[in-house]
């Protein structure tokens, strides 16, 4: 049992390292690497399940995974690199795996995975300041956020960009309150 060894050969199927491309045995491995405890393998199980793309989705042990890091504390979250902190946040965020919905939960698990550097987590906490989900209205803020994903090549950032720039500008020229 060498967890590290089953991480590295479940990605060799993942990636085709190998010249082979095969997602049941990458799965496989992944999991007999997290039933052996390790971190970054248990992450990676817990993200996959919650994307649902290479396995089938499954909310309740994606975020069983998960919060099961989260309280393990940040020098786990050091060695995952944090990006399990954006699963977390939409479960809450859309309350699921039998959690109440909460944007207030969701915008703290966005800012634990921004501090990671998670082009995802920067754009949601874009999209939770940009509509006020979880926190006050606040299109600076959304600015910032959206900024830092699009700057980290995340999907969809440089139009929500353009859509808060555009509500500034609607803004200014209607002389109303400016909302930051």
């Amino acid at each position: 049992n060498h967890p590290l060894s089953q991480l590295l050969l479940a990605r060799s199927y993942k990636y085709a390292w190998n010249g082979v491309s095969d997602n049941a045995k990458y799965i496989f491995w992944l999991r007999r690497s997290a039933n052996n405890d390790c971190h970054r393998a248990i992450a990676e199980l817990g993200i996959a399940l919650y994307v649902g793309k290479v396995v089938q989705k499954d909310c309740y042990e994606s975020f069983k995974l998960l919060k099961h890091l989260d309280e393990l504390g940040p020098d786990i979250a050091r060695i995952c690199k944090g990006n399990f902190y954006t699963i977390l946040g939409l479960i809450y965020e859309h309350g699921e795996a039998n959690n109440k919905q909460n944007f207030e939960i969701a915008v703290d698990y966005y800012r634990k995975g921004a501090k990671f550097g998670d082009a995802s987590a920067n754009y949601f906490l874009g999209r939770c300041f940009e509509n006020g989900l979880g926190v006050s209205l606040d299109l600076v803020e959304a600015k910032i956020f959206y900024s830092i994903a699009k700057s980290r090549g995340s999907k969809g950032a440089s139009e929500a960009l353009e859509r808060v720039l555009e509500r500034v500008l609607k803004k200014m020229e209607s002389n109303d309150d400016l909302p930051f």
